[in-house]
């Protein structure tokens, strides 16, 4: 049997169950209403819409259309089904309802116009397949997939929980910000936006230049040709593989209320003056000798704590601490010709000043076991009294 719309527009208020031939032509195709609906597949040269204000339609086949159109009120709901293909070959506008990826696969052709409205992910695949630029999206997706050519623009809050995929000829404009929790397959060029984050278990980071890059979540974080250029934060329990190439201007962040030892991330010399800064409450534990030049400081937040153990600490910056605690064992070294500013600190070693210029003035109280002054030309001022 074969059905022929002749392009007038056709809405679904109830089920359709195609076991036939749905001729639509250019028919605009609505799924509307509040009831459960089950929804056969079709295809249409015109649009497909949702505008259902509450209930769920389930799509069951495949469904072909030019434009998307997500125009419902919640709770209403489309549910793209299990294990199918839809293909979308113009915009996706989106103006409020509910679309539940289901496990299907969702091919958009154009860009996306609005952002009102819920996208569940589910287990589904969303793929921007244009043949040229677009813009996508800003949603949670479970895989997202880039194909076509051209660049692929991000929106500004954009997260992939499975797999992403980068396309051959295909450039990936990072976004505001972008979470990644899964694997990563790249044929293409990745371009970091204002910060990207891993935060799933152990993960390649995509080799690139970034302004801000956060690994968090837990396992090791391959991070061989990485460069950051802003703030690189530890979170979690995730680590480094290998150093980071630092920016003149970046900082080094750790961020988590789990005791950790620090691994490859925190080089030594550190001399980006974004500094090293310690602002949360898991105590940090240096795993060797750490020296910071004259442009970078150490930085201890209120509540944080950082554990010298037995290796020596080098000052040729400033150490501020806002209230945080230390400890160890294996002394501190001042040095250096710049004016610092020292503030309290323990350490059961020996505290040296070896300064050939310049004035280091302790800031606070300062606790550790021998202490000598070993300096040429460089002055160590008491501070005031605590």
């Amino acid at each position: 049997v074969t059905l022929a719309t002749v392009n007038f527009a056709l809405t679904f208020g109830g089920d359709f169950t195609n076991n036939g031939i749905l001729n639509a032509g250019s028919s605009a195709i609505t799924i509307a209403g509040t009831a459960t609906q089950s929804i056969g597949g079709f295809t249409t040269t015109g649009t497909v819409s949702m505008t259902k204000t509450g209930g769920t339609a389930t799509l069951t086949g495949n469904v072909n259309g030019a434009g998307l159109y997500i125009n419902g009120t919640s709770p209403g709901t489309l549910n793209l089904g299990t294990g199918l293909t839809h293909t979308f070959t113009s915009t996706w506008t989106w103006s409020g309802g509910t679309v539940d990826g289901g496990s299907s696969l969702l091919k958009i052709g154009g860009s996306v116009i609005g952002s009102t409205g819920t996208f569940t992910a589910s287990s589904g695949t969303v793929e921007w397949n244009a043949l040229g630029a677009q813009s996508l999206a800003n949603l949670t997706y479970y895989n997202l997939t880039l194909s076509g050519s051209g660049t692929k623009t991000l929106g500004n809050a954009t997260a992939v929980t499975g797999v992403l995929t980068i396309g051959s000829g295909i450039t990936l404009a990072g976004s505001t910000l972008l979470m990644i929790g899964g694997s990563v397959v790249n044929n293409g060029t990745f371009t970091a936006g204002t910060t990207t984050v891993y935060n799933g278990a152990a993960q390649t980071v995509l080799p690139s230049i970034y302004t801000n890059l956060t690994l968090s979540g837990s396992g090791v974080k391959t991070t061989t040709g990485v460069t950051v250029n802003g703030i690189l934060s530890m979170e979690g329990t995730a680590s480094a593989s290998v150093a980071p190439t630092y920016g003149a201007s970046a900082t080094l962040q750790y961020n988590t209320a789990t005791t950790r030892t620090a691994g490859p991330e925190w080089v030594t010399p550190f001399v980006a003056t974004g500094n090293v800064n310690i602002i949360n409450t898991g105590t940090i534990t240096l795993n060797e000798a750490k020296v910071f030049n004259s442009t970078a400081d150490l930085v201890i937040a209120a509540g944080a704590s950082i554990d010298m153990s037995t290796f020596l600490l080098t000052l040729s910056g400033n150490l501020v601490n806002n209230g945080g605690s230390t400890s160890g064992s294996g002394g501190v070294t001042i040095a250096g010709t710049a004016t610092q500013s020292i503030g309290r600190f323990t350490n059961s070693g020996t505290v040296s000043m070896i300064k050939t210029a310049g004035t280091a003035t302790f800031t606070g109280n300062i606790n550790g076991g021998a202490f000598t002054i070993n300096g040429i030309g460089g002055t160590l001022g008491l501070g005031s009294a605590r």
